[in-house]
């Protein structure tokens, strides 16, 4: 399970870089780890272009085993 943040698409770059060091800090924070820590997640911090990559590539699966299963809406 993932969870992320998402801006519109054309937010202006340095919009995403300030979001994306804020969120790093935040992730990297001790408190924030230890939250993390007691309730069983893993943090793995990813960039905003691994992190759309991710989605793409979990959504490209997701729609393949759909389309498998007969789930896929016509």
């Amino acid at each position: 399970m993932w969870r992320g943040l998402a801006a519109p698409a054309g937010t202006p770059p340095e919009v995403i870089a300030t979001l994306e060091e804020a969120a790093r800090k935040a992730a990297e924070s001790p408190e924030f780890r230890k939250a993390a820590n007691d309730i069983g997640f893993e943090i793995d911090f990813a960039d905003h272009e691994a992190f759309g990559q991710l989605i793409a590539r979990d959504d490209a699966m997701i729609a393949r085993m759909m389309e498998e299963l007969g789930l896929k809406k016509q």
